[in-house]
């Protein structure tokens, strides 16, 4: 069996930018991804990343990523990884195919990358949350990232739609405030936090217009221009575009199973270089604890195959 130099589990801007380099340094690199990552639903223009222009969108960079990185020489391929053991020098990985009809396969590595990312957390409509993951898709119609999409609803007459706590959703409210000609609040009450007596305390002191309850029906008539949302007691509620307060959870399944140590909000705890507290094993990206921002993925990626490339030089010392 082929023993890789490098296997790194989750495809996203960390990931392909960890194999960029190392297959530049002739490395054999091997990219499982499962094709969740939220970049390859967002459809909308990426303004805060030097370099991609007016209108490259996330998705369009993912492709575009992905793409380099295979041409640098890294090998990518679609799966699900199950489990992971073994020690420095020697990792074995178990890939099941995305649909789960093919037998599970195994691949042997010197040194394993971590890029996981996080688990979104999607507002629902008739309690499903994969329903709005239609809604999401549509260019303009809803974002997430307050750091990055702020300036995006410049203008424009928003509902923040929550599904964590009130604060997160005050917070993102007042964010938008300074570029949206009006921000309301609704508070999902099927959402992953149920909502406390106390928030209404809170909304009421925050001077925000605000709703708590579950969405019925979610409409967009005319992305970024005319959006309905019609709540479970039948009240509508119309805006321009949504913008979703979310909880982003970091994915440590495997960080678990390789007995990784976590901080205390359940990211994989690194060293600056990304190293782990397990030898052999690196992490970067937004599964660590830094700022969820493409650029910032990017660099904690590259740093991670920097230190990764001289570890495996000292492997064949």
């Amino acid at each position: 069996m082929k023993i890789y130099d490098t296997i790194i589990i989750g495809g996203g801007p960390a990931g392909l930018s960890a194999a960029k380099h190392l297959a530049y340094f002739k490395r054999d690199v091997l990219v499982i991804d499962r094709t969740t990552s939220p970049m390859y639903y967002n459809h909308n223009p990426i303004h805060n990343y030097l370099g991609a222009g007016q209108r490259l969108t996330g998705i369009r960079m993912q492709r575009q990523f992905q793409a380099e990185t295979v041409s640098a020489g890294a090998e990518f391929r679609v799966g699900n990884v199950t489990h992971v053991s073994g020690k420095n020098g020697d990792f074995t990985v178990t890939i099941q195919s995305v649909n789960r009809q093919a037998n599970s396969e195994n691949y042997r590595t010197r040194t394993l990358l971590l890029t996981t990312g996080v688990a979104i957390i999607h507002p629902k409509i008739n309690h499903d949350w994969g329903e709005w993951l239609l809604i999401a898709s549509i260019a303009g119609a809803c974002f997430y990232c307050r750091d990055c999409e702020a300036p995006l609803v410049q203008g424009k007459s928003v509902i923040v739609i929550s599904v964590g706590s009130v604060n997160s959703a005050i917070d993102y409210a007042r964010t938008l405030r300074q570029f949206a000609k009006n921000v309301r609040i609704l508070i999902a009450s099927d959402g992953f936090v149920p909502p406390q007596p106390e928030w209404r305390t809170r909304l009421d002191e925050s001077g925000f217009e605000y709703d708590i309850s579950s969405i019925r029906q979610a409409n967009v008539v005319a992305p970024g221009r005319h959006q309905k949302i019609i709540l479970e007691n039948g009240k509508s509620l119309t805006a321009n575009c949504f913008f979703v307060s979310t909880i982003r959870q970091p994915r440590i399944e495997l960080a678990r199973q390789l007995g990784l140590q976590l901080t205390d909000r359940n990211g994989v705890q690194t060293d600056i270089s990304g190293k782990t507290s397990v030898p052999g094993v690196w992490a970067a990206g937004d599964v660590t604890p830094v700022a969820r921002q493409i650029a910032v993925a990017v660099g904690s990626g590259n740093y991670a195959a920097l230190m990764i490339n001289r570890a495996l030089d000292d492997m064949n010392a």
